[in-house]
């Protein structure tokens, strides 16, 4: 562990021992709240000395100098005010506080207070990743990192996309579960049947839209990021982001994302294992079972999106987000169809390359009966040129000999 990690760790545990400090020494708070049944009792026996309304709160004080606070109900009492006035009760009307600015910009915000801080965290965490793992490429042009960031997104919508699904289905209503795959976030009825539901729904479609946009800023680096992976990251994030300002469903896309991440999920769960092992091959089921797995999610989300389209045929933004959605359909079988071609061509290029080692075993052995044959060819030529010169040699001695006698 490192210093700032150790820093890290003491300012934690320092903060949560000075907080429980604070919580022990401030005093514990007094229960003075009234049914309301049990306040008009107490005002028809004249023991409400005067009461203060502020909205729907009504704070008072007894004869006997007791406090309390009730709250009135939303339906309204008409007989209130004249019990008031008949048993001397002093009333005290205030004007509701009107909220600070600063707290209506910050409820004006928080949209995008909550947009940005999804946004910094999905930055942040595979900043993370990065440091520990580094950016060298592997051979499918790719870093760890992106494996592993892939996958943490991957397990993300498996777990909060199941469950939404199953607080759905615990709703037992057929009815209530195809209003929640074709309503969208602009539902009124949709935001009353599932109040917990829709903000999940809220957080999901963000999540989806941030893990994107993060991936172009961090991972357009890398070779293997091409033009098939940029159209499905512009799409994705079109058919995302649409959903908070077009009508278009919200519960129908989230299945068939949570369908194919699992698929994308058993993809990258094998890249990791290569990364982090290269040496070792994995057993040949494993790629066998990821090319199946794969393909069978392709498959299960383009029979969910065929399902989707008549809800998608309405407006000019229904038809566009149906567009998107078949694009990025399109792109997830281009890549299925390059992973059934790679698998059989790997099959027809190892026999290719077994026939060519063949030939080129018979042909390097012909070239190496050449060789020898030149060489002899070469060593004859320069034994006759030896001997040629030799006689020249030897009648030229033999002139010379005659010249001198």
């Amino acid at each position: 562990m490192n210093d700032l990690a150790k820093n890290l760790v003491v300012w934690l545990v320092l903060a949560a021992v000075l907080l429980s400090v604070f919580n022990s020494f401030s005093p514990p708070p007094t229960d003075n709240s009234l049914g309301y049944s049990d306040f008009v009792v107490d005002v028809q026996n004249e023991r409400v000395a005067s009461v203060i309304i502020e909205g729907l709160v009504i704070e008072g004080e007894r004869r006997d100098g007791t406090k309390f606070r009730t709250v009135l109900p939303t339906i309204g009492d008409q007989g209130l005010m004249d019990d008031l006035l008949n048993h001397n009760v002093k009333i005290i009307a205030r004007e509701p506080e009107a909220p600070s600015l600063i707290s209506q910009l910050l409820v004006a915000a928080f949209p995008i207070l909550l947009i940005l801080g999804i946004f910094m965290f999905f930055i942040l965490y595979k900043l993370v990743i990065r440091y520990f793992t580094g950016t060298k490429p592997d051979k499918r042009k790719w870093g760890i990192e992106t494996y592993i960031a892939a996958a943490i997104h991957q397990i993300n919508c498996l777990l909060l996309g199941s469950y939404l699904m199953y607080r759905v289905y615990q709703l037992d209503e057929t009815k209530l579960y195809g209003k929640w795959l074709s309503s969208s976030f602009f539902d009124k009825e949709r935001n009353e049947l599932f109040p917990e539901i829709d903000f999940l729904d809220q957080l999901f479609v963000l999540g989806q839209t941030a893990e994107m946009l993060t991936d172009f800023i961090l991972y357009l680096r890398y070779p293997a990021f091409g033009r098939s992976y940029c159209i499905h990251h512009m799409t994705t994030m079109l058919c995302s982001g649409s959903s908070f300002f077009a009508v278009v469903p919200v519960g129908a896309p989230i299945v068939i994302t949570t369908v194919m991440e699992t698929g994308g999920l058993a993809l990258n769960l094998v890249s990791i294992r290569l990364s982090l092992i290269p040496d070792i091959k994995p057993p040949k089921w494993m790629f066998n079972a990821r090319l199946y797995f794969y393909t069978f999610t392709r498959m299960l989300g383009l029979f969910f999106v065929v399902l989707m389209t008549p809800y998608l045929s309405g407006t000019l933004p229904q038809i566009t987000c149906m567009l998107l959605i078949y694009a990025l359909i399109f792109v997830n079988l281009s890549w299925v169809y390059t992973m059934w071609k790679s698998k059989f061509k790997i099959k027809g290029t190892s026999n290719r390359s077994n026939n060519k080692s063949m030939n080129n075993t018979s042909t390097s052995y012909g070239e190496k009966i050449n060789n020898k044959k030149s060489k002899l060819d070469t060593l004859r030529h320069q034994r006759n040129r030896y001997h040629q010169q030799k006689l020249i040699d030897l009648d030229y001695e033999k002139e010379m000999a005659g010249f001198a006698d």
